[in-house]
């Protein structure tokens, strides 16, 4: 048997998202293939009603293992904005909480696999390299240069491959995390990783994390992704193994890729059929502020859409 262990974090608040995430993890396992699932978080996020939640997934698939990790308030006094919650920043000490293994896999909830991790978790060659990780397919250039960061090799941490015999052989690298999580960053935790892990990460292909924003831009040919990129890295973007909603969540709104999210919903044991008529009325009745935003979004250049906004604020 393959074991893949594969680390989480969120709150109570996306079990449901979760258990869709992990339900397409399990589906896409090969036959010898286990999952070995472990899901940080904090003292009052994820309550026993929430896990026993998640812990159905068990009877209904014999390749998995799910297990929780209560961190504690280590990271109560963190720099948190948005509406991100504090634990974004749990993956900084995943080296501590998993202590049997020696390299294991993070991941984000808002994402989706189209296939088995296995060859990717066990063959990614991570001598000399803290984490692998896809490029981010945006970046704002002043920002990334000021934290010291270069444009091109700037990574996107929701679904990342770390090395933790190299983390705890080195634990400068977590406690130079740990003094950076005060400071405000646009980016928090992500901004923080390619800061003190520069030049010890493996730069894989976007067919390992396939974000919202790679979508768009490869599919518009953008300068910055045809220069980072090559031709078969970005094909193999577009037909990814791991599929990242970054920014629009599709349980909440609509994005591209809506649609395999939804599949995997309703083949999940989490369908409801409620929920579900309720999203699609939704999108099929929008409320008149969310066309006129569409419309802006789509027509307007950013100097009149700010304009618009002012006269306009809460549209």
């Amino acid at each position: 048997m393959n074991v893949v262990p594969i680390v989480y974090a969120f709150n109570y608040k996306v079990t449901m998202p979760a258990g869709v995430c992990f339900t397409s993890l399990l589906k896409a396992a090969n036959p010898d293939t286990f999952y070995d699932i472990h899901i940080m978080h904090g003292p009052t996020e994820l309550d026993t009603p929430y896990q026993s939640e998640l812990k159905k997934l068990e009877s209904h698939f014999s390749n998995c293992k799910i297990s929780f990790i209560n961190i504690g308030d280590m990271f109560d006094n963190v720099y948190v904005a948005r509406g991100i919650p504090r634990l974004t920043y749990y993956k900084i000490v995943i080296s501590d909480m998993i202590p049997q293994y020696d390299r294991v896999l993070f991941s984000d909830i808002d994402i989706l696999y189209t296939g088995d991790l296995w060859e990717y978790y066990s063959k990614t060659d991570l001598d000399g390299y803290v984490i692998a990780a896809a490029k981010a397919a945006y970046v704002n250039d002043k920002y990334t240069k000021e934290i010291g960061c270069d444009v091109d090799n700037y990574v996107n941490c929701g679904f990342l491959l770390y090395n933790l015999k190299m983390l705890r052989e080195n634990p400068q690298f977590i406690e130079e995390q740990k003094k950076l999580c005060g400071k405000k960053w646009v980016f928090f935790d992500q901004d923080i990783a390619n800061i003190v892990f520069k030049g010890k990460i493996k730069i894989v292909s976007p067919k390992y994390n396939s974000t919202y924003t790679f979508f768009l831009k490869a599919n518009q040919k953008s300068a910055r992704v045809r220069r980072i990129y090559s031709e078969e890295e970005i094909q193999e973007g577009l037909s990814p193994l791991v599929i990242h909603y970054t920014g629009i969540n599709p349980w909440q709104s609509f994005c591209p890729r809506h649609d395999i999210w939804w599949q995997n919903y309703r083949e999940s044991i989490y369908y409801d059929q409620n929920y579900y008529y309720k999203h699609y009325y939704k999108l099929l009745n929008p409320q008149k502020s969310v066309v006129i935003n569409q419309m802006l979004s789509t027509f307007l250049t950013n100097p009149i859409k700010s304009w618009y906004r002012k006269l306009k604020p809460n549209s």
